[in-house]
């Protein structure tokens, strides 16, 4: 996954780059690049079917707390952008997904969506490259590995290439009500499965 997530956000990013709020995004990326590799070490450390099952969970209850229209409320300085990224690095070197408390958090912001995309965008892409290096020291790349992510990587893109197209065309809400649903029914396969 992270294969492919490496290239696909490679072609995102000069374009959310451009339009990134840097300001903000500074301490948190900071706090993202020293936890990844703490959730790398946990990745390593624990049974594969408890990690799916906390997969499953964590995109179920982050989905549904979005979708709810629940929005953080809190401080929106450096520090709490800092405690965003610390929290979605490690989630991030840990399973991969550590996009749900950055959405939260992005989506509490008085931003543009353009800008709050560019803004994950520019993350994830960060996050990606940071993981499969921590995954690539940790022993993770494997050749059997990185075949399985050439394999999967074209679906990546052609569902990354989709969802940027359906942001340009589709009503802001439809398009995050229609992605949060789809990452519920997700979730509940990979937690019970």
């Amino acid at each position: 996954m992270i294969i492919g997530a490496v290239l696909l956000t490679a072609y995102l990013f000069p374009a959310a780059a451009r339009i990134a709020d840097w300001r903000r995004m500074t301490p948190l990326l900071i706090a993202m690049a020293v936890c990844v590799p703490i959730g790398n070490l946990l990745l390593f450390a624990l049974e594969p079917n408890l990690i799916r099952r906390i997969i499953g969970w964590l995109i179920v209850g982050a989905s549904i707390l979005i979708l709810s229209g629940w929005r953080y409320r809190g401080p929106q300085g450096a520090g709490a952008s800092a405690t965003t990224g610390a929290i979605s690095g490690l989630i991030n070197g840990f399973i991969g997904l550590g996009g749900p408390p950055l959405v939260i958090y992005m989506l509490a912001l008085k931003q543009s969506a353009a800008v709050q995309r560019a803004n994950i965008l520019v993350f994830m892409a960060i996050a990606a490259v940071l993981i499969l290096g921590s995954t690539f020291v940790g022993g993770g790349v494997t050749i059997e590995a990185s075949i399985l992510g050439a394999l999967t990587s074209p679906f990546l893109w052609v569902g990354g290439w989709l969802g940027a197209r359906l942001f340009i065309k589709l009503p802001a809400e439809l398009f995050k009500k229609f992605s949060l649903a789809a990452l519920i029914v997700l979730g509940g396969f990979v937690a019970f499965l």
